[in-house]
């Protein structure tokens, strides 16, 4: 676990309706040993509800307040194709689950920066804190497939679709140094 740095995932995620990949950091134990929630960085969430969150759209951000889950920081640059409403997406305007892609995000004690195959998407203010404003514990990474939920399961679940899978090529994380 620790603060800042470049995270990259080669992976092919599910596209069954009722699924949902995710790629993200969620903050460890902080100096009291407490653990927060927020924050949270969402490199990528593809979860496919089939109607408003399909397997084309790539939601992501920083989750900054916990009782709202709003995303924090104003968003600095998108690509076009992002959706700047109160929660972000990038609609790349094809399926993301048939092939493999490349999911990156540059975290900085200011910024979020995310790329999808190496095109950037977006980039957002961004503080790593608690809900008291106070800077959270280190991050660590979590990959997840989820299914069902009140997000990628609200308007149901393909149950003859599954088993399905979540596959991750390689995992690269870099810390950024002092200078």
């Amino acid at each position: 676990t620790f603060y800042y740095g470049y995270f990259e995932a080669r992976v092919k995620t599910t596209g069954a309706k009722g699924s949902w990949p995710a790629f993200w950091l969620a903050a460890d134990r902080d100096r009291d040993g407490d653990i927060q929630h927020p924050p949270e960085i969402d490199i990528f969430d593809n979860a496919n509800n089939g109607k408003d969150s399909t397997s084309s759209m790539v939601w992501f951000g920083g989750v900054v307040d916990k009782d709202t889950k709003k995303q924090g920081g104003e968003l600095v640059w998108g690509d076009p194709a992002v959706n700047r409403g109160e929660y972000q997406y990038y609609q790349a305007g094809k399926d993301l689950t048939t092939d493999w892609h490349v999911y990156g995000l540059l975290w900085t004690p200011t910024q979020i920066t995310l790329w999808l195959d190496g095109k950037r998407i977006m980039t957002r203010n961004y503080r790593w804190v608690d809900k008291t404003g106070e800077l959270a514990g280190p991050a660590h990474v979590l990959f997840n497939l989820a299914v069902g939920g009140p997000w990628a399961g609200r308007f149901g679940i393909d149950d003859k679709a599954f088993p399905q899978s979540f596959s991750i090529d390689y995992v690269r994380v870099c810390q950024l140094s002092g200078n």
